[in-house]
């Protein structure tokens, strides 16, 4: 990652503004330096989360999810002994995906909505969905889903 430092002026008697752009390995300009390194780490690991976590592609409508009007990306992905790590790589990968799909909310944090609906249920099968009609990024258990049907 390189750093870049730019100065405009904006007039004869006032102080120029002074802005640092962080420029990643594939050309984006940040103004924030941590978006920049999450950016990378993003690029740099992309495969590696996909693989290993198990990213499947997958409609929600399947899964019961019909409520969802305009719908950008989902993904179905594997969860095996919860940690801080893996916690911190899946919202590293979902940030990645939001900004590849061009709709990252700066407001929404990510590593939160991660916390609160992963870190409290048992490892398995996740659906995480973002709806465009709403902004929203969701992530739903495959547990609370679907359910086993027994027979009597």
């Amino acid at each position: 990652m390189k750093k870049e430092t730019i100065k405009k002026s904006t007039g004869w008697f006032s102080k120029p503004i002074i802005t640092d752009y962080y420029i990643t390995t594939d050309g984006k300009k940040f103004t924030i330096e941590k978006e920049a390194i999450d950016w990378e780490w993003y690029l740099d690991n992309k495969e590696m989360v996909f693989k290993k976590y198990q990213f499947t592609e997958v409609s929600p409508y399947t899964l019961g999810l019909s409520f969802i009007s305009n719908l950008l990306f989902s993904y179905k992905f594997h969860i095996e002994n919860y940690s801080k790590e893996i916690e911190n790589e899946i919202s590293l990968y979902l940030k990645g995906l939001l900004k590849e799909h061009g709709n990252y909310n700066s407001k929404e944090n990510i590593e939160t909505i991660v916390k609160n609906h992963v870190k409290n249920k048992i490892d398995g099968w996740y659906v995480v969905v973002l709806n465009d009609h709403f902004g929203l990024l969701e992530i739903h258990s495959l547990n609370d889903l679907v359910t086993k049907i027994e027979n009597d």
